[in-house]
């Protein structure tokens, strides 16, 4: 089956947080703290209207797969409240489906952007930490 990209919801705290926590500990955080954090972020996040979350998911013999995320956030650097990629997150093993690339396209039709390079221009601007992960996208 294809792989599908949705809001993600309340509903997937639990497989979020994984993801969340998988990308919190590949950028330098503390295994101590990861859990406890990213799950009260995330649910804040969800909840609340600060951010968006996409999750990309396959669904694989009835099972559903989480492949990774992308977060929009309001952006900080910016006046007049646009909403920016804060963070982007594929597992290893389905860098090679073409995931970065579908959590991109919803995230610039989200914010109503006509391609992914804009889209990775304006987070490119609000972190440097950022930069990375989008090599050889786009």
């Amino acid at each position: 089956m294809e792989t599908i990209v949705k809001r993600a919801t309340l509903q997937e705290l639990d497989v979020m947080t994984s993801l969340f926590e998988q990308y919190r500990l590949l950028n330098g955080g503390s295994p101590e703290m990861v859990g406890f954090e990213t799950e009260q972020e995330l649910e804040q996040m969800l909840e609340g209207q600060q951010c968006i979350v996409f999750v990309a998911v396959k669904q694989v013999n009835g099972v559903l797969h989480y492949l990774g995320y992308a977060k929009l956030g309001l952006s900080a650097v910016r006046r007049n409240c646009e909403w920016v990629l804060k963070e982007l997150f594929v597992l290893p093993e389905a860098h090679e489906n073409g995931v970065e690339e579908k959590l991109l396209t919803a995230a610039a039709s989200y914010v109503n952007l006509k391609d992914v390079k804009a889209l990775l221009a304006e987070a490119s601007l609000e972190s440097d930490q950022m930069k990375p992960s989008f090599e050889g996208i786009g």
